[in-house]
């Protein structure tokens, strides 16, 4: 009876060893607005289930965000840019990890990015820092805004530019 309580104690380990418990975050977005300054938005409203398996290429999951909790020191920008994502109906952005390789001392994550009603692949470089008990994703990629159906916005005679660069760190308990 002994024997199997320790087996069944060691098997539910097993199982539960490469669920990830999301632990703190931050999701940045950079854009240009030609001719003035930098739009800046960031979240750390973020939502993420991801499992690990017996090494880093098998990590799987997902990671989103409210559309309506990316903000930066500028409210009025940020009115324009949660009306041109339409972020009172497309309340939700969220990536699907689909695959990870070694990439030197980086890694690549390939995902699915839904944004606005719109789902692309997306190539993230990242670096993956892990230990016995934590593991910290911190990588970067970019994305067209009209590649998603967001028309850049302007204002006046400032026009912001459609490529957005993407910046994230984010922290898991093993």
């Amino acid at each position: 009876m002994f024997k199997i309580l320790i087996m069944a104690v060691m098997l539910s380990g097993l199982l539960s060893a490469g669920t990830l418990t999301f632990t703190k975050g931050t999701i940045n977005a950079h854009t240009d607005v030609f001719g003035d300054d930098t739009i800046d938005p960031f979240s750390t409203q973020i939502t993420s289930h991801l499992t690990l398996g017996s090494d880093l290429a098998q990590l799987s999951g997902d990671i989103s965000i409210p559309s309506i909790s990316l903000a930066s020191e500028h409210n009025g920008r940020d009115e324009h840019m949660h009306e041109a994502m339409h972020t009172e109906i497309e309340k939700l952005i969220s990536v699907k990890l689909t695959k990870v390789e070694k990439s030197d001392a980086l890694y690549k994550i390939y995902a699915d990015l839904t944004l606005h009603g719109v789902t692309k692949q997306i190539v993230s470089i990242c670096s993956i820092k892990e230990d016995e008990t934590t593991l910290n994703l911190d990588g970067t990629f970019n994305i067209n805004m009209t590649d998603y159906n967001i028309e850049p916005p302007s204002m006046l005679f400032f026009t912001v530019r459609d490529k957005v660069d993407i910046k994230y760190n984010l922290n898991y308990r093993k």
